[in-house]
This record gives structure tokens, C-alpha cells and sequence, in this order.
């Protein structure tokens, strides 16, 4: 009787591991090489699979979610539902806690979940987006930043954000980026 090591990937990034055992354990062990039997192993790259290959409708909008949600868009001409199980997995291979607070009702909608999931994303990029720019501005501006100051811009809040935004032409000090936070 034989054993096989199989590998089911499900993480967004393209697999970049090795893919045989000497990759791995450079060098091989004499007491380890009597017993492998092939030198790679069977990777599945979850990410490549095609749904319709599978049989039960599980596995189908397992695949299908996956595949939705590593490309942060979805089909409008068909919204998928699935199952409680299914969305549970879906929240779990992928890290994504959204999801988890959704699965409240026996079944989630994942067209809608993956519009709630890119919008709060695009909301983080575009504050993160904001602080970058504003920290290059006063950088430039001002020569130089503390790391406290940085960390406290960092931290801000949308309001406070704003207020350095619209006053950034009145700041020729930390002092003022500190006002304007009212971090002083």
C-alpha cells in the first residue's frame, strides 16, 4: 500500500514553493531517500480549476466563489448563492472576516458580498492613498517628518485628514500638522 502527497493550494498568488522533495530538503537525508517513492508531488492550484469539471454543485461554487473573490469582481448576469457551508469555507480560504459577519442566514449572496468586500477595500486604498499623499506633500514641504508625526498621520482619521488636506498650504511646521490633528 502506497501513500501520495497531494497538495491543494488555495492562496491567491501564483504557487512558488518547490514543487519536488530535493528542493526541500537540500540535502536529502540518506535515511529519507529509501522512502521516497516519486520525486514531486501533485500540486492543485484551486485558482485554475474549472468549475464545470466537478460534479457536486458544492464543489462548483466553492471554485466559483474562490475565483470571484481572488479577482474582486463577479458576473452580473448570474448571482451566485451558496450555502452557509460554502460561505463559511469561502470566509476561511481566504482570510476575508466580511464574509464571516455576512453568513447570518442559511444562505449569502456572493455577488453582493464580493460589492460590500471591493467597496470597503476601495475605501481603504483611497484613505490609504490620501495619507501617502499628504506625507510626500509635507515631506517635500517641510524637508523632514518625525516618525511620531508620520505615525500620527497615519492613524488619522477621515476629518482629520481633511483638515490637513484643506490647510496644507498654511503648515510650515510639524507644530502645525500637530494643530491641525489635534494631537497637540
Amino acid at each position: 500500500m502506497g501513500v501520495m502527497t497531494l497538495v491543494v493550494y488555495y492562496e491567491q498568488k501564483k504557487w512558488s514553493a518547490p514543487r519536488a522533495y530535493e528542493d526541500m530538503m537540500k540535502p536529502i537525508p540518506p535515511v529519507f531517500k529509501n522512502y521516497m517513492n516519486v520525486a514531486s508531488y501533485p500540486l492543485i492550484e484551486m485558482r485554475y480549476l474549472d468549475p464545470e469539471r466537478f460534479h457536486t454543485q458544492e464543489l462548483k461554487e466553492l471554485i466559483t466563489g474562490l475565483k470571484y473573490l481572488y479577482n474582486h469582481q463577479y458576473d452580473e448576469t448570474h448571482d451566485i448563492t451558496v450555502s452557509h457551508e460554502i460561505a463559511i469555507s469561502l470566509a476561511a480560504l481566504t482570510k476575508n472576516t466580511q464574509i464571516y459577519e455576512k453568513v447570518k442566514d442559511k444562505k449569502i449572496d456572493m455577488c453582493q458580498a464580493i460589492r460590500d468586500y471591493g467597496k470597503e477595500n476601495l475605501r481603504i486604498g483611497k484613505k490609504e492613498g490620501i495619507i501617502q499623499t499628504l506625507i510626500k506633500q509635507l515631506q517635500s514641504k517641510l524637508r523632514f517628518l518625525s516618525k511620531d508625526t508620520l505615525a500620527k498621520i497615519e492613524s488619522c482619521n477621515q476629518e482629520q485628514l481633511d483638515l490637513l488636506t484643506i490647510h496644507i498650504f498654511d503648515i510650515h511646521s510639524e507644530k502645525d500638522i500637530l494643530r491641525y490633528l489635534s494631537f497637540d
